[in-house]
């Protein structure tokens, strides 16, 4: 069984799946980095809105936001409120988190390399 014709033979050039691959990735809207909460209560909405909104551009997406956050009422924007008064301490609780993570990396490596050095000798 020996083939006789190109056309049975695989090529990289006329992959057919390759190309279908490059379309569907062009096809997708991008996704937007939600960002993170900040202190001020529309960032925090405009977040939100950004997570939901494919297919439109920064600016459409930041003017529709802006409309729709005027629309809103006290009681619809109190999460968003409550979101932004609760950022600085969520901050300071992810610094200490990673000041301890990296002050136990520290002293577990320090304490490896001790353990090393006095094998060594």
């Amino acid at each position: 069984m020996t083939r006789t014709s190109n056309e049975n033979r695989p090529n990289a050039n006329n992959n057919e799946n390759h190309d279908t691959q490059k379309n569907k990735s062009n096809n997708q809207p991008p996704k937007y980095k939600p960002g993170r909460v900040t202190r001020n209560p529309f960032l925090n909405f405009l977040r939100d809105v950004r997570r939901n909104a494919y297919g439109l551009t920064l600016y459409e997406i930041a003017t529709k936001g802006a409309d729709m956050w005027r629309k809103m009422d006290a009681k619809d924007k109190q999460p968003y409120c409550e979101q932004a008064k609760m950022a600085p301490y969520r901050r300071r609780r992810m610094r200490k988190r990673r000041a301890y993570r990296s002050y136990s990396r520290s002293t577990s490596r320090a304490r490896k390399k001790t353990k090393r050095s006095r094998s060594r000798y």
